[in-house]
């Protein structure tokens, strides 16, 4: 069985998937705020047409089933069935039609079974499912990484134009539970959170290329134009504290932030437009005063970090951060010229700052 770190590295359908570690104090409530843009369009009243209709019914019957014959006494005597308590971690609602303008997708878990006999879990075939107003289906299959399943839950699910191409994509958020061998006999269940958006591309279900380069944590319409955003961390990828491996003299987790990229109507979404600052103010409301406080062995990197990031949302130039960066870092790292948490730091300075909304 892999480590949990080799985990880590494996994808749902080439979108990254992350073993999430402890996480720190939860993300800021961001409050709705005005919009800063003309309302999307009200969606158009959905009209299945009698063959998708007819089609979704066979989908959430297969959905049931699957879970009638995972209760279902063996075939051969002694051999090992999936237990209750691994059943129950499977939501009833799967298979349930997600109607859009045109067509319908769907979510199953399928082919469930015993893994093994000595391994706690299932093993079971997960399904993004999509159905055309005649009732054709196309499919793509997520992967558990080759580890038994022990829950499974859709946090977020929806349909949206994205692209306004007049067909709807599938964004969805889900949880996957999976049994991991953590340490010599010793198993946990992790949870391994991923976030897509599902399109249909010359007759193939496919992770759209619309989110490519951003690590998506949710889908929020977080400037209440009413056309969904992407909340995600990728500006600030390494700057979060991970305590599973820290290099600083203080390593409590302390700093979590996301920030918001606005979906445009053509499908793109931007990290440095209106509707992002609108959202980066409510996380930053003033520009700080201090970064990393000068020579204060007990200050936090996280509340340096989250100071840095305002800074530079406020307009601070990289350069005018720098000694700031590099006295904080001869100060709170056990050694100050390896210091990967730091080195984060550097990334985002060089790599983003130009990136982001500006705040003034």
């Amino acid at each position: 069985m892999a480590t949990l770190r080799a985990l880590a590295a494996t994808s749902l359908l080439g979108v990254g998937l992350c073993a999430c570690a402890p996480q720190g104090p939860p993300a800021v409530d961001v409050p709705r705020v005005a919009p800063t843009a003309a309302p999307a369009s009200a969606p158009e009243p959905v009209q299945m047409t009698p063959a998708l209709t007819a089609e979704c019914a066979k989908v959430r019957k297969e959905q049931q089933d699957a879970l009638s014959a995972a209760r279902a006494p063996a075939k051969e005597p002694g051999a090992p069935r999936p237990s209750e308590e691994d059943l129950a971690g499977i939501p009833s609602d799967l298979g349930t039609c997600l109607p859009g303008r045109h067509g319908a997708w769907a979510v199953l878990i399928t082919d469930i079974d015993s893994f093994d006999p000595d391994v706690t879990g299932l093993s079971a075939t997960i399904q993004v499912v999509y159905l055309d107003d005649e009732g054709k289906r196309l499919s793509i299959t997520r992967s558990t990484g080759g580890y038994t399943l022990a829950h499974y839950k859709a946090r977020t699910t929806r349909v949206f134009d994205i692209d306004s191409d007049g067909d709807a994509e599938l964004l969805m958020c889900d949880v996957i539970g999976i049994h991991s061998q953590v340490g010599p006999g010793f198993w946990a269940v992790q949870d391994l959170e991923d976030c897509a958006i599902f399109q249909v591309e010359e007759g193939e279900v496919v992770a759209s290329s619309m989110v490519e380069g951003l690590a998506i944590t949710d889908f929020r319409d977080g400037d209440g134009d009413g056309r969904p955003d992407v909340l995600t961390k990728t500006p600030l990828d390494g700057l979060e504290m991970d305590t599973t491996y820290c290099d600083l003299q203080e390593c409590e987790a302390s700093f979590t932030m996301e920030l918001l990229a606005h979906g445009q109507p053509d499908g793109s979404f931007s990290l440095g437009d209106d509707g992002a600052a609108t959202y980066a103010r409510q996380l930053c409301p003033k520009k700080p005063v201090e970064i990393f406080p000068a020579g204060d062995k007990g200050a936090k990197f996280g509340d340096g970090v989250q100071n840095l990031v305002c800074a530079v949302l406020w307009g601070a130039a990289p350069a005018a951060l720098r000694a700031g960066v590099d006295d904080a870092r001869a100060t709170m790292c056990r050694a100050p010229k390896e210091c990967p948490h730091f080195d984060a730091v550097d990334r985002f300075l060089k790599e983003w700052s130009g990136s982001l909304p500006h705040l003034q």
